[in-house]
């Protein structure tokens, strides 16, 4: 994910998408990963369910799915 974020900066510092549109949509991409991102690392189900709601436009039902499997193997592996 960290890799995805760079790449996502990078077109945004390059200016590759160049209408306002586009811009406009790389921003709000950029936005919901980071917080994706940030929830993921919280490690708790309902930051990352809250994160996909609020950014449900631009994450799909099965990278929500996993992310919360992530959370619940991560949870699961930290109560040993």
């Amino acid at each position: 994910m960290e890799k995805y974020l760079k790449m996502l900066g990078s077109f945004e510092k390059h200016g590759v998408l160049r209408t306002e549109e586009g811009k406009r949509i790389l921003k709000a991409k950029v936005r919901a990963m980071e917080e994706r991102y940030e929830a993921l690392k919280s490690g708790k189900v309902r930051k990352v369910l809250g994160a996909a709601l609020r950014n449900r436009k631009q994450v799909r039902l099965a990278t929500v799915i996993c992310d919360v499997a992530i959370c619940r193997q991560e949870g699961d592996r930290n109560s040993f």
